[in-house]
């Protein structure tokens, strides 16, 4: 998204962005398959990857409905429990991911991926981006 795109979609409810397909939903559920795929492989890089990449799409869907902080933990802290239900969690998994990307040799095992994923999917269903069913 462009410049003039974010300031038009500045103030925008994220949910209502995706309900009339105003931004690139396909392109963030094909983005969601990838990571989900990642996942099967079950092998650690991939498991970084992974959460890495959900963080990342957050991150990118929050600066372009003008969340615009300079950091990624700034952005988060305008989510509210309204939009995301589980807010808490979802900003204990950032700070995981955090850790993971600032100390390199910090190991990630397919139990914990596949929780920090599981928070970033209930906040992606409650911002209106991917379906229950996903």
């Amino acid at each position: 998204a462009g410049f003039n795109e974010t300031k038009r979609l500045r103030g925008t409810k994220i949910i209502d962005l995706f309900r009339h397909n105003q931004i690139g939903k396909p392109r963030y559920l094909k983005v969601w398959q990838k990571i989900l795929a990642r996942l099967e492989l079950k092998e650690e890089g991939q498991l970084k990857l992974a959460v890495i990449e959900a963080d990342r799409m957050l991150d990118h869907l929050l600066i372009l409905v003008g969340y615009g902080q300079k950091h990624s933990k700034e952005r988060l802290t305008r989510l509210t429990p309204t939009q995301v239900s589980n807010l808490k969690d979802l900003r204990e998994a950032r700070e995981n991911i955090e850790r993971l990307l600032n100390e390199p040799g910090l190991e990630i095992d397919l139990e914990r991926a596949e929780r920090i994923i599981k928070i970033y999917q209930r906040a992606f269903e409650d911002l209106g981006l991917i379906d229950p069913s996903e």
